[in-house]
């Protein structure tokens, strides 16, 4: 039986940007990254807070101290700039 857990959360964290040109995945920073156990490329859940849009992606880390989290693909239209969303 396979069984899926929550291992990381990152709770209320603001979309920073988005970027349209890059297929797929949300790039957060690297600190961030590190305080919650996220690994590069693991598959992570999104929720807007705003709006209960729900979807799945993956993480790649930004630049480290940026404080940035970035959709991008076209998932940046399920969460705006200024947004809060959950990881």
């Amino acid at each position: 039986m396979l069984v899926h857990i929550l291992k990381s959360k990152i709770h209320r964290a603001k979309v920073t940007g988005g970027n349209v040109q890059y297929e797929g995945s949300m790039t957060i920073d690297e600190d961030f990254m590190d305080k919650v156990g996220l690994v590069p490329f693991e598959k992570i859940l999104c929720s807007n807070m705003a709006n209960a849009a729900r979807f799945e992606t993956y993480a790649i880390p930004g630049i480290r101290g940026s404080k940035q989290i970035v959709l991008n693909g076209g998932r940046h239209i399920l969460a705006h700039r200024g947004t809060a969303s959950r990881s």
